[in-house]
């Protein structure tokens, strides 16, 4: 198997998602958008995986890697191939595949419990979800569906937290391959504190959560991978 991963930022590394490629001994290729590397024009692997990033898809003018990777994305979904996406990750999938992408009515930073909707829970993969989980946001957009989509998880502050579909192609809007050194670069380049909101956390909420929750949606976030890649 070989997996094409996208990184937009030096700061929003795939995380613990690069520890699950390592123990399963996967191929992969690093596209690092922050140092100049160009989005490829073709399919090149089985899977492809995208990552955060500081872009509002719905602003004019977007980067000029944005669309190319758009289209990447919609050339791996016609050939059937897996696409897996973090945050703006997700937001390209759900746009590259038709949905809107915008403002969501809340920021949403910190610590934060998403909840499996009802009707989510129709196939094995996505049955071994957890039905709540408390994860790591960070984040001021949001996606609609994409057509014959499965919404997954929903928070307070955000509807749609993360879909399948076909178990062919994920996305989460929350963060669970964040590690404590993403965290750190976080709060570090791209602090919330100037955001008002009621779902926006302090740093020392944020650094507390770490140590409550970080364990277990990384736990999570492996066993999800490490069953979809065996797919």
């Amino acid at each position: 198997m070989k997996i094409t991963v996208i990184q937009h930022t030096a700061v929003d590394s795939p995380g613990i998602t690069s520890d699950v490629l390592d123990q399963n001994q996967v191929e992969t290729k690093l596209i690092r958008i922050d140092r100049g590397d160009q989005i490829p024009t073709q399919v090149e692997s089985d899977v492809l995986m995208t990552f955060g990033g500081p872009v509002s898809l719905h602003l004019p003018n977007p980067p000029p890697w944005v669309e190319p990777e758009r289209e990447l994305i919609r050339q791996y979904a016609k050939h059937g191939r897996r696409v897996f996406g973090i945050c703006l990750g997700s937001q390209l999938i759900a746009s590259a595949l038709g949905a809107k992408t915008g403002p969501n009515t809340d920021p949403e930073f910190g610590w934060h419990a998403v909840d499996r909707v009802n009707n989510s829970g129709q196939s094995k993969l996505v049955s071994e979800l957890p039905s709540q989980i408390t994860a790591l946001h960070w984040h001021q957009n949001t996606f609609e569906l994409p057509n014959e989509a499965t919404h997954l998880y929903q928070s307070d502050a955000c509807t749609n937290q993360a879909f399948s579909i076909d178990d062919r192609i994920i996305g989460f809007q929350f963060h669970p391959e964040a590690t404590a050194k993403t965290i750190d670069y976080y709060l570090k380049f791209a602090n919330p504190s100037r955001i008002l909101g009621r779902y926006v956390q302090t740093a020392d909420q944020i650094r507390q959560g770490v140590t409550k929750h970080l364990k277990n949606q990384n736990q999570m976030l492996q066993r999800f991978l490490e069953s979809w890649l065996k797919l």
